[in-house]
């Protein structure tokens, strides 16, 4: 899988998928029936208590590469 990037968005607020999820790389909605994916981060982002949270297609891209486009995403 691919890291957390520096251009990747982290929310101070931690939600389940559904109304207000946003994906850290595309941020678009991660509706209730998506998976949300959620890297460990080190003890000190989580001090911070921040989140990433990405869409499974959005975070690997061995299973589709939808460039830097949001109009390319599959969902």
């Amino acid at each position: 899988m691919n890291q957390i990037r520096c251009t990747d968005v982290s929310f101070l607020v931690r939600r389940e998928a559904g109304p207000g999820c946003l994906c850290s790389r595309c941020l678009l909605p991660i509706f209730d029936k998506l998976i949300k994916i959620v890297p460990i981060t080190d003890a000190a982002l989580m001090a911070e208590n921040r989140e990433w949270r990405y869409h499974l297609m959005c975070l690997d891209r061995r299973k589709v590469d939808c460039g830097e486009s949001y109009q390319k995403l599959p969902f």
